[in-house]
């Protein structure tokens, strides 16, 4: 969509995007795309029935609400990688050290460049408010900062990742050994291992009753099975737009 008032500037700000989507992979200098997006917290009320040979599975509908939590997600859509991170809230501490996460994952870069939408608390301001000064200067310094336009976040492949399909960023494997999850100075949780399988938009019921039982369950790092999918995932989201609004996206001919 783009707003009829604000049509120069939401151009403007898309075709910066697009550009950046289609320069050549270069590993010293990654393009990477940054969301987050909340999740509801769901555990059983009764024990599930394991699988046994010749019987499925087989869960009870009636489950309980368990609050909400944040996860942000960063993708490399032309290497095929991707970092998640659940925290129990999205404010700037929360994003700040999310960045140093990224900037961690992608060490070996001379300089990233990152694609997010809008969001206020997407700004050099929250490095510095998280971090000593000298080491803010040098966390924004290994970022080049590409925001999507307004009411364009859609153009971002990490978000068309992250809720076209929320299951897939859970795969089923054993709970993590001691150690792999980590709570920051600023009582955020990250985790490096892996979540039950969900069929729906919700994320998978836990039988603990903690939330950092969540925390400790959720695979933070997958190769994605084909580089396309974000890109087919972009195109349809922004097809969709087009057609729920009926307008043309791009120029005319």
């Amino acid at each position: 969509m783009i707003p009829p008032k604000a049509s120069g500037e939401f151009v403007a700000a898309m075709e910066q995007v697009l550009d950046v989507y289609r320069r050549p992979y270069d590993e010293g200098h990654p393009v990477v795309c940054m969301d987050e997006t909340p999740r509801q917290l769901i555990r059983q009320v009764r024990e599930p029935l394991e699988t046994v040979p010749g019987h499925p599975g087989r869960e009870d509908y009636e489950y309980e609400r368990a609050g909400t939590c944040n996860v942000f997600v960063a993708c490399e859509p032309l290497a095929g990688r991707r970092i998640a991170k659940v925290t129990e809230y999205k404010k700037r501490q929360d994003w700040a050290l999310f960045l140093q996460d990224i900037a961690q994952a992608w060490s070996g870069a001379e300089r990233i460049t990152l694609v997010m939408d809008n969001l206020n608390t997407h700004s050099a301001a929250s490095l510095y408010e998280t971090f000593m000064p000298e080491q803010a200067k040098a966390l924004r310094d290994r970022f080049e900062f590409v925001y999507t336009p307004k009411h364009g976040s859609w153009l971002n492949m990490a978000e068309t990742r992250s809720t076209y399909s929320p299951a897939s960023a859970w795969t089923g494997a054993s709970t993590p050994s001691s150690g792999c999850a980590r709570r920051s100075p600023h009582g955020s949780n990250a985790a490096t291992s892996s979540m039950p399988r969900s069929t729906g938009s919700s994320p998978p019921r836990m039988r603990g009753s903690s939330y950092a039982a969540y925390i400790r369950r959720l695979k933070c790092v997958e190769t994605l099975g084909s580089v396309d999918v974000l890109t087919q995932a972009a195109t349809a989201a922004r097809l969709a737009q087009n057609k729920e609004r009926g307008e043309k996206f791009g120029h005319s001919k």
